[in-house]
């Protein structure tokens, strides 16, 4: 320093304390690094106690809302990664081009909705979401496709005026549609799909109100699905999102709610189905969409998948057969005693496997009662 110092006129260099040899050893406060240790220590605890919660709670989201909420669990879809979105249509279920998961998981829907429909046997429902992006359009046509494939006449209603998306899910036309019911026929207005025992009725453009539009429009639709024997599966707007969905629930009298596995809120969820409930309308049961896929397979999906790979077999019809498919006249078979393959029919005669008295399942049979808006009681 004394001698960087006369050369130097810009650089003022000052001794603040003389170096010295210390006279103890030094280190860092054990105590603080300690009591910071067990503070972190603790934090990380907390943080995977929560993330274990979450993770057991999503496991067994199905059985909780079951015993919150009263309501069955009709079934699961699972999450499907954003690559292979498009074998979660229709026309994948057709051409076989699902993934086995999703067809079994159909399956699985088809009979819960059957088995909660046992008792009060409605001749429509609607499919519903709280919030928008939870999937309920891509489960009604599913549904509906699934229901179809049994032979069983369906109809499909999109009533979603807002934001209509079947007609692209069946590659039909936007109008007219459900919003010209009423003021044209409804067998000129639906549109045929790959399934003889399937048409769709796409939502047409709404001139006023979407509620207005369908408080007139939806009479006369069930009126006519009650007349004809067929089941009506409308897909609505979001509950929450709109106000004509309650009106379209109290005229129908019978609701399956979607809910996202990831995104539910189950207060939200218990609220609706509180107020749906109080209305005097029926919520058959949920379905969760997006489910996490267990990590280990089943024996049966095992058998299942190898089955498909051997054999050949499909779970759907593919459209250039069901498109030629005699639909399955619901009054010919009994919910309580379908006839199976190789068992006695009423005349003591065995079926053959493959022919139309040989299904597994009844599938929302149609009844005599009346539809809400049409007047009539609503059969228990």
């Amino acid at each position: 320093v004394r001698t960087l110092q006369p050369a130097n006129d810009f650089l003022q260099l000052v001794v603040i304390d003389e170096a010295r040899t210390p006279d103890a050893p030094s280190g860092p406060p054990r105590g603080a690094v300690l009591l910071g240790g067990l503070v972190l220590a603790g934090i990380a605890g907390l943080f995977a106690t929560q993330v274990a919660a979450a993770l057991s709670r999503r496991a067994a989201l199905s059985d909780e809302l079951s015993r919150r909420l009263g309501v069955p669990v009709l079934g699961e879809l699972p999450r499907i990664a954003r690559r292979h979105r498009d074998s979660l249509t229709a026309d994948a279920v057709a051409q076989d081009r699902a993934e086995t998961v999703v067809l079994e998981a159909l399956q699985r829907l088809r009979t819960g909705l059957e088995v909660a429909s046992a008792r009060h046997r409605p001749e429509a429902l609607c499919v519903t979401s709280l919030r928008t992006g939870e999937g309920k359009s891509t489960i009604a046509s599913l549904l509906a496709w699934s229901l179809a494939s049994a032979g069983y006449p369906v109809r499909i209603a999109d009533a979603d005026l807002r934001l209509p998306t079947q007609h692209l899910r069946f590659h039909a036309r936007l109008s007219p549609g459900l919003a010209n019911v009423g003021h044209l026929p409804v067998e000129g207005l639906l549109q045929p799909t790959g399934l003889a025992s399937l048409t769709v009725l796409t939502a047409g453009l709404a001139e006023g109100h979407p509620g207005d539009v369908l408080d007139f429009a939806l009479p006369h639709l069930l009126a006519d699905g009650a007349a004809h024997g067929v089941t009506t599966l409308i897909d609505t707007a979001p509950i929450q999102a709109v106000a004509e969905t309650m009106r379209t629930a109290l005229m129908v009298g019978f609701v399956v709610i979607v809910v996202d596995a990831r995104t539910i809120r189950i207060e939200e969820l218990e609220r609706t189905v509180q107020q749906l409930r109080a209305s005097d309308v029926v919520v058959l049961g949920l379905v969760v969409n997006r489910a996490a896929r267990a990590k280990r397979r089943t024996t049966a999906s095992d058998y299942y998948a190898y089955r498909r790979r051997t054999s050949g077999a499909h779970v759907a019809i593919p459209t250039s057969v069901a498109s030629q498919a005699t639909p399955i006249a619901p009054t010919k078979r009994s919910a309580a005693s379908p006839s199976r393959p190789g068992t006695p029919d009423s005349r003591g005669a065995a079926v053959p496997p493959g022919a139309p008295g040989a299904s597994t399942a009844t599938v929302l049979p149609p009844t005599n009662r009346g539809g809400r808006a049409g007047g009539g009681a609503r059969g228990v």
